[in-house]
């Protein structure tokens, strides 16, 4: 197993009290976890979705319903004996192999199984979980005019820990599963993805990195809406509220997390750039024209709500990509702050890492960037780091060799 992959396996397994099973099965635990929290943003336990054994040739079930994980005949009865209509239900199928290749047969056996499953009247042995979900597609099925597009959607995964090469014979697999699933007219939509090693580093990545935070905004104007940007913002906020909300810590440190798309680290209280912020800072008559004087902060979020009555902005997962060194300035700087200083800051709703990579390419920045540094921005760089780092856990102190990704880690 890769190191990196079976660190964060192991991390699942201590989080959730999985260690007595075998490592096959906790790999199917895992997987499960990765893909089900793709749909379902609430906490769960990954047993809820995973089946007992090798049942049906599925190892993984999840109905969700209104973006709620239903688990049991009676909820699903519950779900839809409210007033509500136009519900959005998401069926999530998984087939998991904790080795590396994508096998035609395995594939096929996985087709087996949707097709059973999908029959209403399975023939394969079926454990708990198996019989629980079908009862609540069954009441699914009774419920369909209560249903945004009078069906439900599907998504189907097949997993490995190696790397999906996309082989003709092994894509045309996976097309014939499709094309099956659509072919059963239950589903609005069908969508069927083979993953490996890289999505699952990345999905785990997106689920134990999450970060959130609400900010007050002092004023703001939104700008129209752009390709790959339901939302933006340009704001003004109180600086110290700033290193409050989004900045510090329940420990009173600096979130390093939340530069990590930033081409750089911070640079020094020494730096040019960042002297010259601090002496604004403490300069009275300076320090209210902090907000004119600074080119301001970049946020980039694959989701954030502004509620225009309060004024009051919630982001999930957010980064910043631009102001590295002025946040940072105003951490260090925080006894200085008070309700006259100010900073601009423009929220980026994209969900797309690439259109952050382009706003962060097309930023002026206060201090000099040479274009390497914008190789450190790739997800390839990241993972080379990230296997240095898991290297290193087992590695003596004064042997340890780090990979810089950013210029002053």
């Amino acid at each position: 197993m890769h190191i990196i992959l079976q660190k964060n396996i192991d991390e699942l397994a201590q989080d959730h009290g999985l260690e007595a099973f075998q490592d096959s099965k906790v790999f199917e635990f895992f997987c499960n976890f990765c893909v089900v929290s793709k749909k379902y943003l609430g906490r769960f336990n990954p047993k809820e979705v995973t089946t007992d054994g090798d049942d049906a040739a599925l190892d993984g079930i999840a109905v969700i319903v209104d973006g709620e994980l239903i688990v049991n005949k009676d909820d699903a009865i519950q779900i839809f004996a409210t007033h509500k209509t136009n519900l959005s239900v998401e069926i999530v199928f998984t087939q998991v192999k904790s080795s590396e290749p994508f096998k035609k047969d395995e594939i096929a056996n996985f087709q087996m199984g949707l097709q059973d499953f999908l029959s209403l009247e399975p023939k394969l042995p079926n454990g708990r979980l198996n019989k629980d979900a079908l009862a609540v597609f069954n009441v699914v099925l009774d419920n369909l005019k209560k249903i945004r597009n009078r069906r439900p959607s599907a998504s189907i995964y097949y997993c490995t820990s190696g790397t999906y090469k996309g082989e003709a014979e092994i894509s045309g697999a996976f097309d014939i599963i499709e094309r099956f699933v659509k072919e059963t007219d239950i589903f609005n939509d069908v969508e069927v993805y083979p993953i490996g090693r890289s999505e699952l580093l990345r999905y785990w990545a997106d689920i134990s990195e999450k970060n959130e935070a609400r900010l007050k905004l002092i004023d703001y104007f939104g700008m129209p809406r752009m390709p790959d940007i339901p939302q933006s913002y340009v704001a003004i906020v109180n600086a110290k509220e700033l290193v409050e909300n989004l900045l510090e810590d329940q420990d009173g440190a600096i979130k390093s997390s939340v530069f990590e798309e930033n081409i750089r680290a911070y640079l020094g209280s020494d730096n040019e750039v960042n002297t010259s912020i601090r002496k604004t800072l403490k300069e009275g008559s300076k320090k209210k024209l902090f907000s004119v004087l600074n080119n301001g902060i970049t946020i980039v979020a694959p989701e954030l709500t502004l509620t225009p009555n309060s004024k009051e902005i919630d982001l999930t997962n957010y980064q910043i990509i631009n102001g590295c060194q002025t946040s940072n300035t105003l951490f260090f700087c925080k006894d200085d702050l008070d309700d006259s200083v100010n900073v601009v800051v423009r929220f980026i709703e994209s969900p797309k890492s690439e259109v952050s990579t382009d706003i962060i390419s097309a930023t002026n920045s206060q201090s000099q960037i040479s274009k390497e540094s914008f190789y450190g921005l790739y997800q390839k760089a990241k993972l080379v780091q990230k296997y240095f780092d898991a290297q290193n856990t087992a590695a003596p102190y004064d042997s340890r060799v780090y990979f810089e990704r950013r210029e002053n880690e």
